[in-house]
């Protein structure tokens, strides 16, 4: 009979340092959050200055009202359209932990945009940045329940 006594090993092994895992998952988790973020952001967003939009298109004036009597024009707050035009969104991120969306003018500012917004003695405000601002801000503290975090 053979003598099969046992000489050293023939063994490989294969390790895997929690840390790199650790590192790796946290990598994937931040990239997950940003895009979850970033989604919720560019919705609310485009949302917001939709919404804005719709509104100075909606809002009926004295002024509009005469102008689409006697012109056949639109009765809202659109004359020329420039308004309208010069409103724009951007979303930006900050650091790669903070995403922030805005909307609203920010070229091509004129003041009479401010006397519609806000309103002066002999023109009633439309408050359609505000009013766009609340419904997207609701919106996104929505989406975010609906995720199920709590928010308020």
């Amino acid at each position: 009979m053979a003598n099969r006594g046992r000489h050293g090993t023939a063994r490989k092994s294969v390790t895997l340092a929690i840390g790199d895992i650790e590192d790796w998952m946290r990598g994937q988790l931040e990239e997950q959050l940003l895009d979850f973020a970033h989604g919720i952001i560019e919705d609310a967003t485009l949302f917001g200055e939709d919404r804005m939009k719709e509104i100075i298109e909606t809002a009926i004036t004295r002024t509009g009202a005469e102008r689409a009597a006697t012109s056949g024009g639109h009765p809202g707050r659109i004359d020329s359209g420039n308004m309208i035009d010069d409103i724009q969104s951007n979303i930006d991120l900050f650091g790669g932990s903070r995403v922030e969306g805005s909307w609203g003018w920010e070229l091509g500012l004129e003041i009479y945009y401010l006397y519609q917004e806000y309103g002066t003695a002999d023109i009633e405000g439309m408050m359609a940045l505000q009013q766009s601002y609340v419904e997207a801000r609701e919106m996104m503290l929505e989406r975010l329940s609906n995720a199920g975090l709590k928010v308020s």
